[in-house]
């Protein structure tokens, strides 16, 4: 995990949950640790799954598509 963390553009402030995992991982900005309650990973996670529906898009031939051409170019 440290090495992700080295290879990620720097940030003021990371937002992780309470995974143990990165305890060890010393990160450049500030380490907001969500044991309790997700606030601060909420926006980032419906990010990715907003990217994970659009990567699908493409990649499929059925199942996932696009409806309009402005869409599938945004």
């Amino acid at each position: 995990m440290q090495r992700i963390a080295d290879g990620v553009m720097p940030a003021d402030s990371y937002a992780t949950d309470g995974n143990p995992t990165y305890l060890d991982v010393d990160f450049q900005g500030k380490h907001i640790r969500n044991i309790r309650d997700k606030r601060d990973t909420h926006n980032v996670e419906s990010v990715n799954a907003d990217i994970r529906h659009y990567i699908a898009g493409l990649r499929r031939k059925s199942g996932c598509f696009f409806g309009r051409l402005k869409r599938l170019e945004r």
